[in-house]
């Protein structure tokens, strides 16, 4: 009959990553350890963008982020949509470390690729 057509049939599930935000403006507390700690040029620092995604742990208020040039993803036709999608083009990654947004503590590890620059 016509009217089974309605009817959703039973696909297999993939599992499914949780949806992350997409790119943004730097978190203060990282750029600001970025110009002061590292001497960065802050020009250079707040045109950058990160991506950030929660901790599954104890604390709700700590993230992991990776910084990148939109500039140089651009250049490589790279559009990044969340955090997941620089697991993709770790040659992108200029750093990543982890955040608490209620402390402000930072915590960086370099990446190789941002050393060499």
């Amino acid at each position: 009959m016509f009217w089974n057509k309605w009817i959703k049939k039973n696909r297999p599930s993939t599992p499914q990553r949780p949806k992350l935000k997409a790119p943004a403006e730097l978190p203060q507390p990282v750029g600001q350890y970025l110009v002061v700690n590292l001497g960065k040029d802050p020009d250079w620092v707040w045109e950058l963008k990160a991506v950030v995604k929660p901790i599954e742990g104890d604390k709700k208020s700590a993230r992991h982020f990776r910084v990148y040039d939109p500039v140089q993803a651009a250049r490589q036709w790279v559009k990044i949509i969340d955090y997941h999608t620089l697991d993709e083009y770790p040659e992108l990654i200029l750093y990543e470390g982890n955040f608490d947004r209620d402390t402000h503590a930072v915590a960086f590890s370099v990446r190789e690729s941002a050393k060499a620059a």
